[in-house]
């Protein structure tokens, strides 16, 4: 597929966001899935309506801290690859899976960097009446694309990633209510499923498998538009011509190799 490298309308990035997903579906629900397995199997591991004495809660504290940190490693791996992967493919850039995770793997620990300082800065911002905390997730919606894409360090990402959305925070905005709405639409579809295999005494467990499948389906789809994001505000904010912005990203990888 033959995906166009120029500045993309509202409209045309949906469409391209979802040529991406499609065109590389296996791919990406590959790496969706295996980001969800940690939560997978948490899920199935704990029991809500269990009681246990206090023995077996200081356990279970122990096995949901262990579930979190190998929560955090997975997930982190696959946000990280699957931003290289979509990057690639919207440049034309074919690699083996190796080196998809090998240009990943020095970027694991800057992602959770990166990561916690988003946290810690928008939480501020949510505190400080709310709306500092939505100007500041918009402006640093794209900064583990300026990570991942263009091998930054956690605070030039940050910057970076401010200056590019600089004048394009309502415009990244509408992309999410969009993408919320889509979401939502999803949602409801799978709501109806799941009180259909309620009524036929479906057990929980598979629920809850359906639950996860669902978000597996949906969490590329974000992935995929926001790095079309990320490349429409490179393209308005820099003026590349787009001959020049392929090659840049061009000899990026070959250097990589």
């Amino acid at each position: 597929m033959k995906y166009e490298i120029r500045r993309l309308s509202f409209g045309e990035t949906f469409g391209e966001a979802f040529n991406l997903y499609f065109d590389n579906f296996g791919p990406l629900f590959l790496i969706s899935l295996i980001s969800s397995i940690p939560t997978i199997l948490m899920s199935q591991d704990f029991n809500a309506n269990a009681t246990f004495s206090e023995t077996e809660q200081q356990v279970m504290m122990l096995r949901a801290l262990l579930w979190f940190l190998i929560f955090i490693a997975v997930n982190t791996l696959s946000t990280a690859l699957m931003i290289e992967f979509i990057s690639k493919k919207y440049l034309k850039q074919h690699q083996t899976i190796g080196r998809y995770i090998k240009n990943v793997l020095p970027f694991i620990f800057p992602i959770m960097g990166l990561s916690i300082v988003e946290a810690i800065i928008v939480g501020i911002g949510l505190f400080a009446f709310i709306i500092p905390g939505i100007y500041f997730a918009l402006a640093l919606s794209v900064s583990s694309q300026v990570l991942i894409v263009e091998r930054k360090r956690v605070f030039q990402a940050i910057q970076r990633s401010f200056d590019l959305t600089q004048g394009y925070k309502l415009e990244i905005f509408g992309y999410l209510l969009v993408l919320f709405l889509i979401s939502f639409g999803v949602g409801l579809l799978s709501g109806q499923l799941l009180n259909l295999l309620e009524n036929m005494q479906v057990s929980r467990q598979f629920q809850i498998l359906i639950e996860h499948l669902v978000q597996v389906l949906l969490a590329p789809i974000g992935a995929c538009l926001f790095i079309l994001i990320y490349f429409n505000l490179r393209i308005d904010k820099e003026g590349f011509a787009l001959e020049h912005l392929v090659e840049q990203f061009g000899s990026s990888s070959s250097n990589d190799q």
